[in-house]
């Protein structure tokens, strides 16, 4: 009996860690309800991110997410756990709150139409494959607006508006997530002061000081011109490397932050 039991100890045991969850999670494609019969997998791996819909990936140990190119998705970073409200590129298709305990969360979401690939990189990685790749196509139901043709005008011009305006703009808040207060962190998350971006059709984007695109897309130039936390607002329209429409220190005032932002608005 005594080596049955150990038998079956064992057994029990192989179970148990074969069902331990990664250290870094990332979504497998959209979940078809039942009683519909399953659909196919993402083909060659490709997985459709589909207007508001975010892919999440959290992980245990430390990672730094990339897009390549850039332009196309926004990532943002915060420490976990944490609890989102969305819709799931790995859901059903309808809003639903989900609880994320990896140490790190990434929320990737469309800004362009087009293709990027995700490159999921351990901290201290030393070889091709530690690093996970994963190829998505962005569908974000508008397709890219083509500049207008410009037309001969004889007549002189009128003088351009000193300020640089776009319609559509987005907003990079550059911060040490260390020394983040209660304040500012209210006035990054104030309600109106999101509203306010998104219905200019542009997004907010958190980047950390200690993430190596704070270096890597310029932004850390500017965030030490206009202190930290600072924001910095990009013509979300605009192809190719540009310059910020406006850079500042980001206001504990969420009504401070948006008249600022108003003014580079068209």
């Amino acid at each position: 009996m005594r080596v049955v039991h150990a038998i079956l100890f064992l057994l029990f045991a192989s179970a148990s860690l074969g069902a331990a969850d990664p250290a870094i999670r990332i979504p497998s494609g959209p979940v078809v309800p039942q009683p519909m019969p399953p659909a196919p997998g993402p083909v060659d791996g490709v997985v459709r991110l589909i207007g508001d819909s975010q892919y999440v990936i959290d992980s245990d140990t430390p990672i730094v997410v990339l897009a390549s190119p850039a332009g196309i998705v926004s990532i943002a970073e915060d420490a976990g756990p944490v609890r989102i409200r969305g819709r799931f590129v790995d859901g059903s298709g309808k809003s639903e709150s989900r609880t994320f305990k990896g140490k790190q969360v990434f929320v990737v979401e469309g800004l362009l139409p087009g293709r990027v690939e995700l490159l999921i990189v351990p901290v201290g990685a030393t070889k091709a494959a530690d690093v996970i790749r994963r190829t998505i196509d962005v569908d974000t139901g508008t397709a890219p607006i083509p500049p207008p043709t410009p037309k001969p005008d004889p007549k002189p011009e009128p003088k351009p508006d000193p300020v640089t305006k776009a319609v559509k703009v987005t907003v990079v808040i550059c911060e040490d997530t260390a020394t983040r207060t209660v304040a500012q962190g209210k006035a990054i998350n104030d309600p109106e002061f999101r509203a306010f971006v998104n219905a200019t059709g542009g997004s907010v984007e958190l980047v950390s000081s200690k993430d190596p695109v704070f270096t890597a897309n310029g932004y850390k130039r500017y965030a030490d011109a206009a202190g930290m936390p600072a924001v910095i607002v990009f013509d979300a329209d605009a192809t190719g490397p540009s310059n910020p429409l406006v850079t500042f220190k980001l206001s504990n005032s969420p009504a401070d932050n948006i008249a600022l932002i108003r003014k580079v608005v068209k």
